[in-house]
């Protein structure tokens, strides 16, 4: 009898337990983060990482997130900010018919209605300020879609709030009930890369980023930019503007852009043609409220669902590429995204190493998923999982996928 080994996801699961990996986020101004290490006091429109001397769950040492850039780099002479989204250039939004990517993201405590989605989180034993990756894999089709995706559903847990470096709020076995949410750490902005990579408070890398609308009201909604080599402090009120909530299709500047990645094809720090970005809106955004929304934020889309706005030679179109069930949101209307990034990968039948082939190099991870699948899922990073090596499309890894691999292999 062949064994009979079940991969959890499609895609497979992206565990990350071991040392921190470079990483730029940002924190809500009421996380208890902000003031608790008292040598390296943080801002919320400081850019934090994770600090490389850190063990990660040694949090009672004082050994917090540092500061990778300065909050001045973005507010000039100006009041504190709170930022809200931050990203890196992610290049073209096309991705080739072997590519795909996974959503990472962080969900709000509290605000309104929104701390539902939290507790749902602690089911599995989550925290507030804890990393989530899609099950699922997704597959953008500029300009409009339809937008493929695997059809898989929930989330599993990326990276936890202490191996960030962040205070723990709760224990790991208690859920949240949404009581006090002041006294929760918030992930508010989140990049896998890091924008000053050898500390001298310029910036290494272009940097994309949204504010929240309390932190300037008329510019709720935008996207601001700051070129690579831009040092803090900024000159005037605020950097220039990479895409107006206009541009957008977005409707107020009550608007929250509370996720993003930017795809900024020709890398020139303008909205072009050929450019698009991946949005989440904070719960309770107008565009979200507002009937007869000219791009359907409203009609066809809710907090916590990620958009996917894209520019044309005739203009942008809006469509949602995933919605907030597929996330593993249980209770419409009490969800709401926090932090936004993707993770790309292969789907290819037979690529078992997620190199983007088939070919003999496959056949040593093909063996690993059939005979060890947890070590399989930690192994291939890339997190191609399942799909690439359940042949038969059965949901399973086993002896009967054998012969279909052989076949693409000799195909």
């Amino acid at each position: 009898m062949y064994a009979r080994s079940k991969l959890s996801a499609v895609c497979g699961i992206l565990a990350v337990t071991g040392a921190a990996a470079a990483q730029t986020y940002s924190l809500d101004r009421t996380s208890p983060t902000v003031d608790t290490y008292v040598a390296d006091v943080h801002r919320s429109d400081d850019l934090l990482m994770i600090n490389p001397t850190s063990p990660g769950e040694d949090i009672a040492a004082g050994d917090g997130p540092t500061v990778n850039m300065p909050g001045s780099l973005f507010r000039g002479p100006f009041a504190p900010i709170d930022i809200d989204a931050i990203s890196s250039n992610h290049g073209s939004i096309g991705v080739g018919p072997t590519e795909a990517f996974k959503i990472v993201f962080s969900v709000r405590p509290g605000d309104d209605d929104a701390g539902w989605s939290v507790g749902e989180q602690h089911i599995l034993h989550q925290q507030p300020a804890d990393l989530f990756i899609s099950a699922g894999c997704y597959h953008p089709m500029p300009p409009c879609g339809p937008h493929g995706d695997d059809g898989t559903i929930g989330n599993d847990l990326y990276r936890g709030q202490k191996s960030l470096d962040l205070v723990p709020t709760l224990a790991d076995d208690v859920a949240f009930g949404g009581d006090d949410p002041d006294d929760l750490d918030n992930l508010d902005a989140l990049d896998f890369q890091t924008f000053d990579a050898d500390n001298d408070d310029k910036l290494d890398r272009a940097i994309y980023f949204s504010v929240t609308e309390d932190s300037r009201t008329s510019y709720g909604g935008f996207i601001f930019y700051l070129p690579a080599g831009t040092q803090a402090p900024t000159a005037g009120d605020f950097p220039p503007v990479y895409a107006t909530r206009i541009d957008l299709g977005l409707l107020s500047s009550f608007d929250e852009v509370d996720g993003l990645v930017v795809f900024d094809a020709d890398n020139n720090g303008l909205w072009s043609v050929g450019d698009a970005v991946l949005l989440s809106l904070k719960a309770g955004s107008p565009s979200l409220t507002t009937a007869g929304s000219p791009y359907r934020f409203a009609l066809d889309g809710h907090a916590a669902d990620v958009f996917m706005v894209y520019r044309g030679g005739g203009g942008i179109c809006v469509t949602r590429l995933v919605e907030r069930e597929d996330l593993g949101f249980l209770l419409a209307g009490y969800a709401d995204i926090d932090a936004l990034e993707i993770l790309r990968t292969h789907v290819l039948k037979g690529d078992a190493n997620c190199d983007g082939a088939v070919d003999g190099f496959d056949i040593e991870a093909f063996v690993l998923a059939l005979t060890d699948p947890d070590k399989y899922a930690t192994t291939y990073r890339q997190a191609c999982g399942v799909y690439n090596v359940d042949i038969n499309d059965d949901g399973f890894v086993t002896g009967f996928d054998i012969e279909g691999f052989v076949d693409l292999l000799g195909g």
